[in-house]
Formats: structure tokens, sequence, C-alpha cells
């Protein structure tokens, strides 16, 4: 299997190749759903942190200010859980689809109809 980063670095090249080997992969569509669970992940990690921050912040605070930031906090694994599910949701056709990616072909490898 391909890693993401050398799809994306060689996209023609494994376009390319995957048309000479004759296997039909939405190349388009895997580096969309990637370029999704980048973003999902970095909304995932800026939860984590700012909730880091915050339950440092609440210490600080007082009255109906520490509540409304104890209330945002207690959002933020409901948000997380939410963005996971998301994740979940799109794994099984990034992963489908990255496992139809194929090697590309050596350039001084012939083209034919077969392996032959």
């Amino acid at each position: 299997m391909l890693d993401m980063k050398f799809i994306r670095a060689n996209l023609e090249r494994v376009r390319e190749g995957a048309r000479w080997k004759r296997i039909e992969v939405d190349l388009d569509r895997l580096v969309e759903l990637d370029d999704l669970r980048k973003v999902n992940f970095a909304e995932v990690e800026e939860l984590r942190n700012r909730s880091k921050v915050a339950g440092k912040e609440i210490a600080k605070l007082q009255g109906p200010e520490k509540q409304a930031a104890i209330d945002a906090l207690g959002k933020i694994p409901d948000q997380i859980g939410a963005l996971d599910d998301q994740w979940k949701s799109l794994k099984p056709e990034f992963d489908s689809l990255l496992a139809l990616v194929p090697q590309p072909p050596d350039p001084e490898v012939p083209h034919g109809l077969d392996d032959t």
C-alpha cells in the first residue's frame, strides 16, 4: 500500500500508473478524504488543547464566568466525539480507495494489454 504523502507528491505518476494497469481508482476522492482527515485531526487536537488550557484558566475564574467556562469545557468531549464519529463514517471509504491504489510501474516497463 502506498503512503498518502507519496501519492500526493506523485499524484500524476500514480494516476498514470493506475491507468496503465487498468485499475480504476478515484484519486481525487482519495485526496479529498485525506484533506478531510487532516482537518478533522487538526480540529480534534485544537479542542484537546483548548480543554487543557481551559482547565488551567478555570481555577483563576470566579462566579458566573467560572460556571460558563465549566459549561463550555463540558461540551468539548461531545465535540471531539462528533468529530471522531464523522471520521469513522468516512474511514472505510478512505481505506478501500487507498487499498486500490497500485504501485506505479517503472518508466522502463513497456505498455501492453496484459502482464506479458
